[in-house]
């Protein structure tokens, strides 16, 4: 059904992500100068992804006070990495921490071919590197030498893989799609080029979160495709990555370093918890006491000891305890009966970490503090607008982390896909009541206006109805697969709007006249308020549709796409789609109305324009994402899923440091906390009664 709606031209034009004509048609917009014809695209898009990855970096707290001293080395096993001969001797002994990576910079500038994969367990920093890669890349390159030796570098780029099917689409467009969702202001014409022209770095990060048979693909069409002096990054766990090298056609990425983490040693541990904590206390003191020095550690507390530093030896569990503890006392992580091995000390990590962030992160105490910060964004993201329930932030999280599980992206407008909230039900309602509605205003129009013939007044407007209420069906069927549109801003001028709107004319024309001369033959009189009611309607509904059609374009935008600020464009186009449709009919009708007298007129207008707004603008366009989400979340809120302010819920649990963004996409911040929030969950729902409905 949804490819025949497809075919039909419901949608009638592609998405903002699509790599087609249409929206290559659009790319040369500008906001402010930014970004011209012949402007610094590069230099834009480095500003965007600098921007972008300081506001995560503070949100995940990354160099808080100072990156975790992970020490990273060329990788050891020789299965992960091509032959020697095509690496420099520097490359096979680089080492390098996490607090400084100038090494790991340096190294990869000089490599005849940059290529780097980070590999590691699950925990071990490797999108944390990324992040950090990235940022001392644009800081190296993007800096004070831009427009110099700078500007000759590409822009690296962060990328999640995990959604990229190598089998369908080519390296080179997925990289472009991906950009063109993130990053919509520099239009997909100028994207295409920078990473046809290898001016894009892409660092893709969570090769293991692929499934494994296009796991192993990604790596065969990265090294077929990728020209030899294309750069590329990329992470993946070593388990997945081994195998899927074994299993691509390659058997290594050709000319890739490869780098590895080692363990966190307890003495490194306790030095940066340290630096953490000016002022540890007696509990926190005696914690990092035992850490620095284990072998002085009494007998009987060895143990907890040898425990809590198997939880330290990964990032992902310094992390934890620094964050589950930050006002809490650690004295129970050194009791000798309290933890009987690290995954029960992991567990207990994760479940106490929502209500440490939320006692940790707490929002503004005034109301006029909340309602400033929100004047603010997207700048400021660091703090909560309200502070939660933490067993309602678990209920939700969990509910999340159980849809899609093997998808690592919560995109908003997927929700109603994934649920399938927009159901056959909901479809046939929203049709019959939209055939009740235009059957009851044709014959009202018919009777009192036109001066229709009797006999044929109920017949022609039950057809009408039957035929819009039929449309009005197949619409929200489609709303799921809906991408998320963008309006154009006015600030930018109007070009093109008067031949858009032209030639939306001269299609409606064609469309009235012949209706026309059919009702004429029918007997619709009189004729003047028939040729009347055409002419308002090729000028007035063709400039309206005209009008929609040159406006939902990917809008300009100088700052990165957050979560919140995609909603917002997408749901500001349905609101200007339904006002401007409505307004024009309600003109239509109120002119044809006055035919009669000013208050059918009025009458008129009124029924046309409310129908027209909740029916033809729920109809028309191509993006209409918004309305399955606000189904969705409605639906969900009352079923206790979900609350009832999806979107601020979610960017609170960012701010929070739960989720994270990349993109217009949230993700949870790690698969580990993902999968206990959802084993907690799935024990909750088989401990606990139904839950209430809104059918």
């Amino acid at each position: 059904m949804r490819g025949f709606l497809r075919r039909i031209g419901v949608r009638d034009s592609g998405p903002a992500m699509a790599i087609g004509s249409h929206a290559t048609a659009v790319s040369g917009v500008f906001i402010g100068g930014a970004v011209s014809q012949e402007g610094d695209v590069r230099g834009v898009l480095a500003d965007l992804v600098r921007q972008q990855w300081d506001d995560e970096r503070t949100s995940r707290e990354l160099e808080d006070p100072v990156a975790i001293p992970v020490r990273w080395r060329t990788t050891r096993d020789l299965r992960l990495m091509d032959t020697s001969k095509n690496l420099a001797p520097s490359s096979l002994r680089l080492t390098f921490t996490c607090d400084d990576i100038s090494p790991l910079v340096r190294e990869f500038r000089l490599m005849p071919r940059r290529r780097l994969v980070i590999v590691g367990e699950a925990g071990s920093g490797k999108t944390s590197l990324a992040v950090l890669l990235v940022r001392a890349l644009l800081a190296d390159g993007w800096g004070k030498r831009r427009g110099k030796q700078g500007s000759d570098e590409p822009v690296p780029v962060l990328l999640s893989v995990a959604d990229w099917d190598p089998e369908k689409v080519k390296p080179h467009d997925w990289i472009v799609g991906r950009l063109s969702r993130d990053y919509p202001s520099l239009g997909i014409a100028r994207l295409t080029r920078l990473v046809a022209k290898r001016q894009v770095l892409p660092v893709l990060d969570g090769l293991d979160e692929m499934p494994d048979g296009p796991r192993a693909a990604a790596i065969t069409a990265l090294s077929r495709y990728l020209v030899p002096e294309a750069p590329l990054i990329l992470t993946c766990r070593t388990t997945a990555y081994l195998e899927a090298v074994g299993e691509s056609a390659r058997k290594t990425f050709a000319s890739a370093l490869v780098i590895e983490p080692c363990e966190l040693a307890p003495r490194a541990v306790a030095d940066y918890l340290r630096r953490c904590r000016p002022d540890p206390g007696p509990s926190w003191e005696r914690v990092l006491s035992a850490l620095h020095d284990p072998d002085g550690v009494p007998p009987a507390a060895r143990r907890p000891v040898a425990v809590l530093g198997d939880v330290l030896a990964s990032p992902l569990g310094v992390w934890l305890v620094r964050t589950a503890y930050a006002r809490a006392d650690p004295a129970e992580l050194l009791e000798p009966d309290r933890f009987r091995d690290a995954e029960e000390l992991f567990e207990h990590l994760l479940d106490a970490l929502v209500p440490a962030v939320i006692e940790t992160r707490r929002p503004p105490e005034s109301r006029r503090t909340r309602l400033r910060r929100r004047r603010d964004e997207p700048r400021n993201r660091h703090l909560p607008r309200v502070r939660h329930d933490p067993d309602d932030v678990r209920r939700w999280l969990g509910y999340l982390a159980t849809l899609a599980p093997d998808k690592p992206d919560l995109a908003w407008w997927h929700l109603a896909r994934t649920t399938g909230a927009v159901s056959p039900g909901f479809c046939f309602a929203f049709g019959l009541l939209t055939t009740v509605l235009a059957t009851a205003t044709a014959a009202y129009i018919g009777t009192s206006v036109l001066l229709f013939p009797f006999g044929r007044v109920l017949v022609g407007s039950l057809i009408f109805g039957l035929v819009t209420g039929f449309w009005a069906v197949l619409a929200p069927m489609a709303w799921p697969d809906d991408e998320p549109g963008y309006r154009k801003s006015l600030r930018n001028g109007l070009s093109g709007l008067g031949r858009t709107v032209t030639e939306t004319q001269i299609i409606q024309l064609k469309a009235v006249f012949s209706a026309t001369i059919i009702l004429s033959v029918l007997g619709v009189r009189p004729l003047y308020g028939l040729f009347l009611m055409g002419c308002l309607i090729v000028v007035t509904a063709g400039a309206a549709h005209g009008f929609l059609k040159w406006v939902e374009v990917p809008a300009p935008a100088d700052q990165p796409v957050f979560p919140p600020d995609h909603l917002r464009n997408d749901r500001n186009l349905n609101m200007l789609r339904m006002t401007v449709i409505g307004c024009a009919y309600a003109v239509i009708g109120m002119a044809t109305g006055c035919l009669r007298s000013p208050a059918v007129g009025l009458y008129i207008a009124t029924c046309a324009g409310l129908g027209a707004a909740f029916s033809t603008g729920l109809i028309a366009g191509c993006h209409r994402a918004w309305f399955a989400y606000r189904i969705t979340a409605t639906r969900l809120a009352c079923q206790g899923h979900l609350p009832r302010h999806l979107m601020d819920f979610l960017d609170d649990a960012h701010r929070l440091g739960l989720l994270r963004a990349v993109g217009p996409v949230h993700q949870f911040r790690h698969q580990a906390l993902r999968q206990r929030l959802a084993a907690v969950h799935a024990r909750t729902t088989e401990t606990a009664g139904p839950e209430p409905t809104c059918e």
